[in-house]
C-alpha cells in the first residue's frame, strides 16, 4: 500500500501559524488583532509598518512557489530536513543582504521580536536587564526579558503560563518620556543607564534602535563605553526589530560585539511574525555551551550551530521570511541616493502638515545619531516614523479611547496607520499617539515624480481632520 501523499496546509493557514496569539485570525473579520489580512490587500493604503504590514502580491507569489516546492521535496525526504535546508538558505541570503559573512556572524530565527528577547534572556541569563520602558517597545517585552511567558501560545507550544525556566531576571525600566509625553534629554536618559550598569553583575543592556516612536536609546556612545568598561559582565542586544537600519549600521553594531535583533515585518514590510537574531562569533563562542530552555520558541533548525532543541518545523516562519526577502530584494535594488531623496521629501511634507494643522501635534523625537558607529552617509539617519497627537474641536488632546476610534475608523476607510502608542497623561487622562510610517515597500513602489511622494499620507491626515471636524468623535 502506497504512503499517503504529503500535503502542507494552504498558504493562508501557514502564514498565520507558528506564532503567538497575535497571529491568529478572527473568525468574523478574517483579520489579525492588528487588523491585517493574511492575503494581499492592494486597496489598503499602508502607512503603519511600525505595527505590521499586509503581505504584497509579489511576496505572496514567492511564498506560494516555495510552499509548493517544499511540498514536493517532502515526498522524498523528511519534513525536518526540508525545513532545515531552506532555513539555511534564508540565512545565507540575509547574510548577503546585510553584507557580512554567515561564518563570522551566526543567525538564529524566531517568530517575533518579543520571542527573540525571551530567547536571548534565557540564553545569556543576566542578573540584570536594562532597557527603555515598555510603551516604546512592546507590551510583552517586560515578561519576556524577565523569564515569563508573555502569551499562552508560542511558535511550538500551547497552554503555557508562568515561568519559562528556573532563571529569573531583574528588569530596570528606563522611561524615555516624562508623564506628559515630552521626550527627556538624551543625557538624562544615558545617566540612568550608566548609573544602573556600574555594578559587577552580569547585565544585558538593550539598545533600542529604533523604538515605536522612532527613538534611539540609549546613545550609541554610552552603550559602547559601558560595554568596554564592564566586559565581560555586560552584553548588548540591539533591538532593531523595526529594521530601519542601513546594512552599514548593522555591520558596525556587529563588529562592536553587539547582538542585533531584526524582524522582516516592520520596515521591510514582510508578513507578521518573522524575526532573526544576528550573533557575533565571539558572543556565540561565549555561550555556545549553554543550553537555554527555549523548546517552546525554537527548533533545532532555527539555530545556526549544534544544539539539543527538538527537530521540529515551522513552515509558517519559513514562508514569511521568504516573503520578506522578496521585499528586501526590491528595496536593496534602489540606489541609496534615491532612498535618501524619498525620505527627505516625505519627512518634510509630513512634518509641515503636522506643524501647520491645529488638530495635530507632532510628538517630540530625537535625532538619530550613529556617528560613534560609522561615518557613512546612510539613509537611516532620516526620520521614518512620525508619531503625532490628535486634538478635538475644542483643541484638547483626544484620550486613548478617542484615538483608538480614529485608528479603527481609518482602517474602515482604507488607511492603515501605526497602532496607538501610550505616551503620557494630559488633564487626568491617558494620551496616545498615532504613527505614519515609511516602509521599504513604499519606497520601492514610489513614482519617480517627487510630487507624488507622501500624497497618501497627507490624504490620511486630511481624513482625520474631516472625522474630527464633522464631530463623529468627541474626546
Amino acid at each position: 500500500m502506497q504512503d499517503a501523499k504529503f500535503l502542507l496546509p494552504p498558504l493562508e493557514s501557514l502564514l498565520t501559524s507558528g506564532g503567538d496569539d497575535r497571529i491568529l485570525i478572527d473568525s468574523v473579520s478574517k483579520k489579525s488583532r492588528h487588523g491585517i489580512l493574511p492575503i494581499p490587500n492592494p486597496r489598503l493604503v499602508e502607512l503603519g509598518s511600525s505595527t505590521a504590514s499586509t503581505i504584497s502580491e509579489t511576496a505572496f507569489l514567492k511564498a506560494s512557489i516555495l510552499r509548493e516546492l517544499c511540498e514536493r521535496e517532502c515526498q522524498h525526504q523528511s519534513e525536518s530536513n526540508v525545513y532545515a535546508l531552506h532555513m539555511e538558505r534564508i540565512r545565507s541570503e540575509l547574510s548577503q543582504f546585510f553584507g557580512f559573512s554567515d561564518k563570522r556572524i551566526r543567525i538564529a530565527f524566531a517568530a517575533s521580536g518579543t520571542d527573540i528577547h525571551a530567547i536571548v534572556s534565557q540564553w545569556i541569563r543576566p542578573e540584570k536587564i536594562l532597557s527603555i520602558s515598555a510603551p516604546e517597545t512592546g507590551r510583552g517585552l517586560p515578561s519576556a526579558i524577565q523569564g515569563k511567558y508573555f502569551s499562552n501560545q508560542t511558535a511550538y507550544a500551547n497552554n503555557l503560563e508562568g515561568w519559562i525556566s528556573d532563571w529569573r531576571g531583574e528588569w530596570i525600566s528606563i522611561p524615555a518620556r516624562d508623564d506628559t509625553g515630552r521626550i527627556r534629554s538624551l543625557s538624562e536618559i544615558d545617566y540612568v543607564f550608566v548609573k544602573n550598569a556600574t555594578e559587577k553583575k552580569k547585565t544585558l543592556l538593550i539598545l533600542t534602535d529604533v523604538s515605536k516612536t522612532g527613538l534611539l536609546i540609549p546613545s550609541v556612545e554610552t552603550a559602547l563605553a559601558l560595554k568596554n568598561q564592564w566586559q565581560p559582565h555586560l552584553e548588548i542586544l540591539i533591538d532593531a526589530c523595526q529594521c530601519r537600519l542601513a546594512p552599514e549600521t548593522i555591520q558596525a553594531y556587529l563588529s562592536n560585539g553587539c547582538m542585533v535583533a531584526i524582524t522582516g515585518s516592520k520596515f521591510i514590510s514582510g508578513p507578521m511574525f518573522c524575526g532573526a537574531l544576528f550573533i557575533p562569533e565571539e558572543v556565540s563562542n561565549r555561550y555556545q555551551s549553554s543550553c537555554p530552555t527555549i523548546q517552546s520558541y525554537s527548533s533545532s533548525a532555527d539555530w545556526p550551530f549544534r544544539n539539543t532543541l527538538p527537530n521540529v518545523t515551522n513552515f509558517g516562519l519559513l514562508l514569511r521570511w521568504e516573503a520578506a526577502l522578496e521585499e528586501l530584494r526590491r528595496f536593496h535594488s534602489i540606489p541609496t541616493i534615491q532612498v535618501q531623496n524619498y525620505l527627505k521629501i516625505f519627512s518634510k511634507k509630513i512634518l509641515d502638515q503636522l506643524h501647520s494643522t491645529p488638530y495635530f501635534e507632532a510628538l517630540s523625537v530625537l535625532d538619530l545619531q550613529r556617528q560613534a558607529l560609522h561615518e557613512y552617509d546612510s539613509w537611516d539617519t532620516t526620520q521614518t516614523i512620525f508619531p503625532f497627537l490628535i486634538r478635538d474641536n475644542h483643541k484638547s488632546f483626544l484620550d486613548s479611547v478617542g484615538v483608538r476610534k480614529i485608528y479603527e475608523s481609518l482602517q474602515r476607510l482604507g488607511f492603515q496607520l501605526g497602532q496607538p502608542v501610550f505616551c503620557g497623561q494630559h488633564k487626568g487622562h491617558e494620551i496616545c499617539a498615532l504613527r505614519i510610517c515609511v516602509s521599504a515597500r513604499m519606497i520601492a513602489n514610489a513614482d519617480i515624480d517627487p510630487n507624488t511622494i507622501g500624497v497618501d499620507a497627507i490624504s490620511a491626515l486630511d481624513t482625520i481632520q474631516r472625522i474630527i471636524y464633522d464631530g463623529v468623535l468627541c474626546s
